[in-house]
């Protein structure tokens, strides 16, 4: 594939199994419009910035574990009948 033929909405990058890693920018990218939209003065912005990614990560994060708990601890202890 040549990279000036590449149109990017209708031929993404394959990116294996790293694709996952994308989670970080799009939370970051978020957190910035969130805060530039609902933030009455930029006083503290990229603190304010900071914070609401850690939180959406971690939410997420938990999240994540709580259904891999449920999935490969709870629900092999049902009866499958």
């Amino acid at each position: 594939m040549m990279l000036f033929a590449w149109i990017p909405l209708l031929e993404p990058v394959h990116l294996g199994r790293a694709w996952w890693l994308l989670i970080a920018p799009l939370c970051l990218g978020i957190a910035i419009v969130y805060r530039a939209v609902k933030a009455p003065t930029m006083d503290h912005f990229l603190a304010g910035v900071i914070k609401l990614t850690a939180n959406i990560l971690g939410v997420m994060a938990l999240l994540g574990a709580l259904v891999f708990v449920v999935v490969y601890g709870a629900l092999p202890l049902l009866p499958s009948d």
